[in-house]
């Protein structure tokens, strides 16, 4: 019951977008009107007003991961990578966490949607969903992606990885010590919703609850 809640990324011809049901997709912005199916799969029409699919990722089926609600990151693109926050949380009733050893974070192929590098850093420790959008920058001469953590902490990532798997190169927990994850509005411990920003060096980041939980 929910719509899209992520903005979409376009570059060229190219849009990607990861919908409420957990698929990260890739559509050519010319749809069928360049007369070309672009997608390795075929539509169920090439009619002009019929979107072109380029490539689709169901992060339920291949990665077990299991939503809160839906998905609401934003792909955040580098060069030939994207990377994408799997929104992966606990149940409808807020008490278990169905998939604590999906990915939590992906990096994938912009190209091909190969998935190249996954990280479920905040494992069992999520405490309501992950929704926050990834950031990408160059700190230190390094190219790195940052993840805001259903736990509450910041995580930072080589953004190539290191031999297929995740490299992580720091992490900032965004909460006092001694806060607390408590339902119905008394938490004083967060997790991360917002954007990371970087600028001049530094990297800002909002923490906050669900408005539904005040």
């Amino acid at each position: 019951n929910q719509g899209i809640c992520s903005a979409p990324m376009i570059d060229g011809d190219r849009l990607y977008y990861v919908t409420s049901r957990g698929e990260v997709v890739c559509l050519d912005t010319e749809g069928f009107s360049d007369g070309e199916n672009d997608g390795a799969k075929g539509e169920p029409n090439e009619n002009k007003n019929e979107a072109d699919v380029v490539w689709s990722f169901n992060m339920m089926k291949n990665l077990a991961v299991s939503q809160h609600n839906m998905c609401s990151c934003s792909v955040t693109g580098a060069g030939n990578l994207l990377f994408v926050n799997t929104s992966n949380g606990v149940d409808e009733a807020h008490q278990n966490l169905p998939s604590e050893d999906a990915p939590s974070f992906l990096c994938m192929n912009r190209d091909t949607g190969e998935v190249l590098w996954t990280d479920n850093s905040p494992g069992a420790n999520v405490l309501h969903g992950q929704w926050s959008s990834p950031s990408y920058a160059e700190l230190g001469g390094v190219a790195q992606v940052m993840f805001g953590g259903g736990d509450g902490w910041l995580y930072s990532f080589d953004a190539a990885g290191e031999d297929g798997k995740s490299k992580l190169l720091w992490k900032f927990d965004c909460n006092p010590k001694a806060s607390l994850y408590v339902l119905g509005g008394s938490a004083t411990r967060n997790h991360i919703i917002a954007t990371p920003v970087v600028y001049d060096g530094l990297v800002y980041v909002a923490v906050g609850e669900d408005p539904e939980h005040g």
